[in-house]
């Protein structure tokens, strides 16, 4: 039996802010090769456009003989732009909030604050002062004339409360899928990331944590490493945290942190998007994203 000729074949290639010029482009990437009749190109390999860094993608379809070494002039091309909501839904990046706010708004001063005094945690460990910093007053929270009898770390405030439940209720509203919820271990991280009830039980973590382990971990590659954790298929990872990532420990030995100083000044509540990279700095989306904002964001 004579068999014909294999049918010819179909690529698809894709470029970033540039139609590819052919399937040698060095700076497009093939998404589809065969003779189907459609292709997809998972929204998850696409990055979002933001204010300064606009992010246009190109493809070109490309008629190729059987072995797809020799194709024609492009034939059809298109093009696409995602917003950061858009690419949000797909899911794949790290939401890193710093914990909400902390300042009672009548009496101008933070409720309550960190006893670092009483120690690290490789020093307290076992002792009265065991776990000082997970100090909880739920009931100062919410009282005017609050008083920090029993509290030895800084309790969010009213404000904080309430904006950390309009986060959650702008994020729901948005379907933003979240797959996992991390936390320092601080009341004001954690109640932060309880109040914002994303779905999944907020999940403590010492390498989150200000302070008490800065002399037995090493927190700029750590907390990298959170960022960088590739979140469950479909979905975000939320993470709660603080500003200072590098300024507020004292490495043991010193360490170089450039890549652990971008959350530094970050406002109480705000937000930054990272997409996880392995290996290298996670790369930042977009940040300074306000409580409220999660309701508008494009």
């Amino acid at each position: 039996m004579l068999l014909g000729n294999p049918p010819p074949q179909l690529q698809v290639w894709r470029k970033l802010n540039a139609a590819p010029t052919d399937i040698t482009d060095p700076e497009a990437t093939r998404v589809y090769q065969g003779n189907g009749a459609a292709a997809q190109d998972p929204i998850t390999n696409l990055l979002p456009t933001t204010t300064g860094t606009p992010r246009v993608y190109h493809y070109a379809l490309f008629f190729c003989d059987a072995g797809g070494t020799t194709c024609s002039a492009t034939g059809l091309s298109a093009s696409i732009s995602i917003t950061v909501s858009q690419a949000l839904l797909g899911g794949g990046y790290t939401i890193y909030f710093r914990h909400a706010e902390t300042v009672d708004q009548a009496r101008t001063m933070d409720v309550c604050a960190d006893n670092t005094g009483l120690g690290l945690a490789s020093v307290v460990a076992g002792g009265a002062n065991d776990n000082w910093w997970k100090s909880c007053t739920p009931d100062v929270e919410v009282t005017p004339n609050w008083d920090c009898t029993g509290a030895t770390a800084r309790q969010l405030s009213q404000k904080g409360i309430d904006d950390a439940l309009l986060i959650g209720t702008n994020m729901r509203a948005r379907n933003i899928p979240v797959g996992a919820v991390l936390s320092s271990e601080y009341c004001r991280g954690l109640r932060t990331a309880e109040r914002m009830a994303l779905g999944p039980t907020p999940q403590t973590r010492p390498e989150l944590t200000f302070f008490v382990y800065a002399n037995v971990r090493n927190r700029c590659v750590d907390h990298t490493n959170v960022l960088n954790t590739e979140p469950v298929a479909g979905t975000n990872t939320v993470v709660v945290a603080h500003s200072a990532i590098a300024s507020d420990s004292t490495f043991n030995p010193p360490v170089p942190a450039p890549d652990c100083s971008a959350q530094e000044g970050s406002a109480r509540g705000n937000a930054v998007i990272y997409k996880p990279r392995a290996n290298t700095t996670p790369l930042e989306i977009q940040r300074g994203i306000t409580p409220a904002q999660w309701a508008t964001l494009d």
